[in-house]
């Protein structure tokens, strides 16, 4: 790892756990701003990863889906400062991070080309179709109101699962795929922890534990898929 990776990577650690802290301690425009210095951070991490272990044009799929990261990041950090447009930021925010991880899927895809597709495939798809159903219709059993965002929270969830049973199944064939594997269903976590935060009808600062847990999870998971190329 060169030295201008390492000071990118302690500065986007670093940046997180600002954030963290005035998201739980403040919260409003000012968390807005670190969330998206810290979501940039890592956007930049990757680039500088791709640009110093360049891994052909594949690796533009990893770059494009942090910057849908960032870009769903700003979406519900304005979710939580222009509450009247709560729902809009929070259905865009989930389509920004949807797209993301289609962009994940494809590099994924391309990097195990060499390998049968046909049953990572197979298996991500039942499990995807078991998430949604999970999310959309057994998700008011335990607590939770989603109500008119049922259908999109699944559709999005599905989107996750799918995404991190591929990494977790091509782990056996590829054990590179180990690093995007973990931070895959580090990501699922933080967003499942995120839907018991907004549909659990608690505040970030009753909830402090789960929400810091949440974003050391989801940037965890985000520095891992920008320094991933390096692995290869």
């Amino acid at each position: 790892m060169t030295l201008p990776i390492i000071l990118l990577l302690i500065f986007a650690v670093v940046t997180a756990i600002v954030f963290t802290v005035i998201r739980i301690t403040h919260g409003g425009i000012k968390s807005l701003l670190c969330k998206t210095l810290a979501s940039f951070c890592f956007v930049v991490l990757g680039v500088a990863v791709a640009f110093l272990h360049p891994y052909g044009q594949t690796g533009l799929f990893v770059i494009t889906g942090l910057v849908a990261g960032l870009v769903g990041d700003i979406l519900l950090g304005l979710r939580d400062v222009d509450t009247l447009r709560s729902g809009t930021y929070l259905n865009f925010g989930m389509l920004a991070f949807g797209i993301g991880h289609a962009f994940y899927i494809t590099f994924i895809l391309l990097l195990n080309a060499q390998f049968d597709l046909t049953l990572p495939l197979i298996v991500a798809s039942i499990f995807a179709v078991c998430v949604f159903f999970a999310v959309a219709f057994g998700t008011k059993f335990i607590g939770l109101k989603l109500g008119k965002f049922a259908f999109a929270s699944g559709a999005y969830a599905s989107v996750l699962g799918f995404t991190a049973m591929l990494c977790v199944t091509f782990c056996f064939a590829n054990p590179q795929m180990l690093m995007l594997a973990i931070a895959s269903v580090a990501f699922c976590i933080s967003d499942a922890i995120l839907c018991f935060i907004y549909f659990g009808g608690k505040t970030v600062r009753e909830v402090a534990f789960w929400s810091a847990s949440n974003h050391v999870l989801y940037y965890g998971a985000q520095i891992a898929i920008a320094l991933f190329l390096m692995t290869l």
